[in-house]
């Protein structure tokens, strides 16, 4: 995702784009504050691109714990960054992932809809936060082997949107964008 999304930022942006990945298979909001945050690079970016939610809503986390910590993982990326732009993926259809048997599929894909409504919202309370949503027919052809992952397609539209939506951030504020127009 991360390298789809500089791709298609460089691509709109006419510039060249540096860009690092800090990931954990697995991952809820809980370890990525804990383990992920602190390796964050020490300059200041332009852009941060996150996506979370899907651990927390499979290891059926409370939904007011992953809104605080959305809270406080925008909170961290905006000390880091002030003038940075974060894109936060929203969750995917859960309820047509191959993987899932049913009936989990459906009611991961209902706690997927509110996790991800709570995503939305909070996104909508930052002005430095835009929300990408994730709504697609889920084709089997949109994963990956393991009826779970996205394929190779899924990501490069999925790095598409992500652009999409930073640039427009970017070109809605360029006052606050000055390290990326150097």
């Amino acid at each position: 995702l991360a390298g789809r999304a500089a791709t298609e930022l460089a691509d709109n942006l006419e510039c060249r784009v540096s860009w690092k990945a800090i990931g954990s298979i697995g991952a809820s909001s809980d370890k990525l504050i804990r383990t992920l945050l602190p390796r964050l690079p020490e300059t200041r970016v332009d852009f941060f691109v996150v996506s979370i939610g899907v651990n927390d809503v499979t290891a059926l986390a409370r939904l007011s714990t992953f809104r605080r910590n959305l809270e406080r993982l925008f909170d961290a990326l905006e000390r880091h960054s002030p003038a940075a732009i974060t894109a936060i993926a929203g969750i995917p259809p859960l309820r047509g992932f191959p993987l899932l048997p049913q009936p989990l599929r459906a009611l991961f894909g209902l706690r997927g809809d509110t996790f991800d409504g709570t995503i939305q919202k909070v996104a909508a309370e930052r002005t430095s936060v835009a929300f990408v949503p994730l709504d697609f027919d889920p084709l089997p052809e949109k994963f990956s082997a393991d009826g779970f992952h996205p394929s190779e397609e899924s990501y490069r539209e999925f790095g598409r949107m992500v652009a999409e939506q930073l640039v427009q951030a970017f070109q809605d504020r360029p006052d606050r964008y000055v390290a990326a127009r150097q």
